[in-house]
């Protein structure tokens, strides 16, 4: 399982080197305590060496602090969205301290955080018009989509959130996690699950179900479909976005592939006029 694979993980890391672990993790906290490496814990919670402060999330991005045993770092305020970002950040900077052999990470300077616009395919925007838009994002795992929608309901707070999924990582297209892909997704306003990646090579008994999943979010009072061909999803999109005195809309396709390129196809059908 998960955790066996993170304690392998752990034992080949020399006594040489140093572990940054979210500390906010219950299951990341079963693995400590480790003797052999330098372990150090990031996050919220007052367990962490290094902690986020004050976390806050608008339309114009986050701000927060960074304190290093008790120790203020810095102030950020940067144009990204969500608690994953200020916690990734956090992680870099102090990986990056570490690696210049500061002892005390705060004597680096930070404030280049606040002109660092994102990674390629993280919430990339497609489309920006008045009433719509349409985003790319790489989240392939319950945590980082439910992250990923708390972000957007923050940058966004006043428009529908349409959120399609691909299940095509190993994690998503397993069953395994089926309940917990339905509960992140539960933040969005309504729901459009795509085909199952490769779906005719794995077993029945194995394979995510997306029917299932619909219909658990529908029982939630999300409006949900799922789709055996993304073509039929595209299709589906157009004509729910194309009603008549449509909400100012957000839709998002988290996927860590193609998605068959309908994310593409929708936004620049849009661009096009061809929504009508």
């Amino acid at each position: 399982d998960g955790q066996r694979s993170l304690r392998h993980f752990l034992r080949i890391v020399p006594r040489s080197g140093s572990v940054l672990m979210n500390g906010d993790d219950a299951n990341l906290g079963a693995l400590l305590p480790v003797d052999w490496a330098r372990v150090i814990r990031v996050g919220t919670g007052a367990q962490n060496e290094l902690r986020l402060v004050g976390f806050e999330d608008g339309p114009e991005g986050s701000l927060f602090e960074l304190h290093w045993r008790g120790k203020l770092w810095a102030s950020v305020y940067w144009g990204l969205h969500g608690l994953f970002n200020a916690r990734n950040a956090a992680m870099a900077a102090l990986s990056a301290a570490l690696a210049q052999g500061f002892e005390d990470p705060t004597v680096m300077d930070l404030t280049s955080l606040a002109d660092f616009s994102g990674v390629q395919r993280r919430q990339d925007i497609l489309l920006e018009r008045d009433t719509l838009t349409v985003l790319e994002d790489f989240a392939h795992h319950p945590t980082a989509v439910a992250g990923a929608i708390e972000a957007l309901r923050a940058a966004y707070p006043e428009r529908e959130l349409v959120v399609c999924f691909e299940p095509r990582s190993n994690t998503a297209t397993r069953a395994l996690f089926r309940d917990a892909f339905t509960e992140a997704l539960a933040g969005a306003d309504s729901v459009h699950l795509g085909a199952v990646h490769r779906a005719e090579q794995i077993p029945d008994a194995d394979r995510l179900d997306t029917e299932r999943m619909a219909a658990d979010l529908n029982k939630k009072g999300i409006a949900a479909q799922a789709y055996l061909e993304n073509t039929v999803l595209l299709e589906a999109l157009r004509l729910q976005l194309s009603q008549p005195n449509r909400a100012n809309t957000v839709v998002v396709f988290f996927t860590n592939g193609a998605f068959d390129g309908v994310q593409h196809a929708l936004a620049g059908a849009f661009a096009s006029g061809l929504e009508a």
